[in-house]
């Protein structure tokens, strides 16, 4: 008998939330997003509707106190800060930030050679190797490129990692060569 209330109890706890979570939505639906507040307030509605079994409030802006009590900064890593590309005879040659997002096997380390007059991609060269530990989130793991230049003396380009290491990447044989 008490397992039979229990599974009911848990029964009607699923239905509580499912029509809060219908509800919330539905509202969502009919109205343009507002504040988080806002949304909250429409939630509690719901719920008073739904008439959930314990009484209590739902707190579904929880996620957004909590965000506001860490100051609204996320545990992931920010995105790079852009690079300054550098043009020479015609071709821009530019950081490519996000490999991932292109089908590459990782962000960071990539620079593109861009026509600059067409705006065409040219070709796509891997400065260096970014190695991901599994147990680790990738996005801690990114390791992006901070600066390209040109070196006249050297005959290409000398792009530095958020590490502080360089490279020389001859622009003839586009050779990569840590300095």
């Amino acid at each position: 008998m008490a397992r039979a209330a229990s599974i009911a109890t848990g029964l009607g706890l699923a239905v509580t939330v499912a029509a809060f979570l219908s509800a919330v939505s539905l509202a969502a639906a009919e109205k343009p997003a507002g504040t988080a507040a806002a949304v909250a307030a429409e939630g509690r509605q719901a719920e008073t509707e739904s008439g959930c079994a314990s009484g209590a409030p739902l707190r579904i802006d929880a996620p957004v106190r909590a965000a506001a009590a860490s100051g609204g900064k996320s545990k992931k890593r920010a995105g790079p800060a852009p690079v300054a590309p550098v043009v020479v005879d015609g071709v821009r040659y530019e950081a490519l930030q996000w490999g991932k997002a292109r089908g590459l096997d990782q962000n960071g380390g990539y620079i593109a050679a861009v026509d600059e007059r067409t705006g065409k991609e040219l070709w796509i060269l891997k400065v260096y190797d970014v190695v991901y530990d599994g147990d680790k989130e990738d996005d801690k793991q990114d390791l992006f490129i901070t600066s390209i230049s040109r070196t006249h003396a050297l005959g290409g380009l000398i792009v530095e990692d958020e590490r502080g290491r360089r490279y020389l990447v001859d622009l003839a044989t586009r050779r990569v060569t840590p300095q």
